[in-house]
């Protein structure tokens, strides 16, 4: 026989017997259980854990400070729709910290971006990490060319914050013909910043360029997503740009990072 007892310090309520269950109904509808085993159920009369919530509304955190509308709070779920993704939803105007050892180790800031350990500073927090591909070609700097082709375009990058780090492989099978007067590589994955600190984007392996080049290079051409090529021969005291009657069927490679 269940019971109901109460007393001035305790309500107890208890299912007698072995094996049995403490059910809250509502209309002859099951809310609420806990099992005989000690699993407690929320919107289900099966809980598989300890404490097992189902349906579409979750947690809600909240307290004095953010209310206790449906807009306050922290809230807690699994998403309905899509794949059943986890949600934690801060609708409060403020930081989402996480501890181990009573020490912040990591926090997302309210406005967006990724600090770790104490820091609070909006401009060092991590806003952005991307992976990706993107096509290398040759251009001039009047335009693209007619009749270029190429056997391989690989290249891929990694964006990490304001930085974009990048890797290509670019073999030209014909060349074709330019309006302009030098070569340029183009179709960088992001633009490149108006900032001047980003120039020499670095040097590159090359293959296939007349004999007489010694060296590779990369400019950038701020606020595009292309780079000049320049070139440096035994023949000459400093750099120039490279010709496009330059680059025949040329391979080159590189990495290189620049600011966006």
């Amino acid at each position: 026989m269940s019971t109901l007892k109460s007393s001035a310090e305790d309500l107890t309520l208890n299912a007698d017997g072995s094996g049995n269950d403490v059910i809250i109904q509502s209309n002859a509808s099951t809310k609420a259980i806990v099992t005989a085993e000690g699993t407690v159920g929320i919107g289900t009369d099966s809980p598989s854990r300890l404490l097992t919530l189902y349906g579409d509304t979750g947690i809600a955190l909240q307290n004095s400070t953010t209310g206790t509308g449906t807009g306050n709070g922290t809230h807690i779920w699994v998403n309905s729709e899509g794949s059943g993704e986890l949600l934690i939803q801060n609708r409060e105007n403020s930081d989402i910290e996480f501890l181990t050892n009573d020490t912040v180790r990591m926090r997302i800031l309210a406005a967006g971006g990724l600090c770790f350990g104490t820091d609070t500073s909006a401009d060092n927090a991590l806003s952005d990490y991307e992976e990706g591909t993107w096509t290398p070609r040759i251009k001039s700097n009047s335009g693209e060319g007619s009749g270029t082709a190429y056997s391989s375009q690989t290249a891929r990058y990694t964006k990490i914050g304001n930085i974009v780090h990048c890797s290509f492989s670019l073999t030209v099978s014909s060349e074709g013909t330019f309006s302009g007067s030098y070569i340029m590589l183009a179709g960088l994955p992001f633009t490149i910043s108006s900032v001047v600190d980003t120039v020499n984007l670095g040097m590159l392996y090359f293959n296939g360029l007349d004999d007489s080049t010694i060296t590779l290079g990369l400019q950038a051409e701020h606020g595009n997503t292309q780079c000049y090529l320049w070139t440096k021969t035994n023949s000459s005291t400093g750099r120039t740009y490279l010709d496009v009657t330059g680059f025949g069927t040329a391979m080159i490679t590189a990495q290189f990072s620049y600011r966006v």
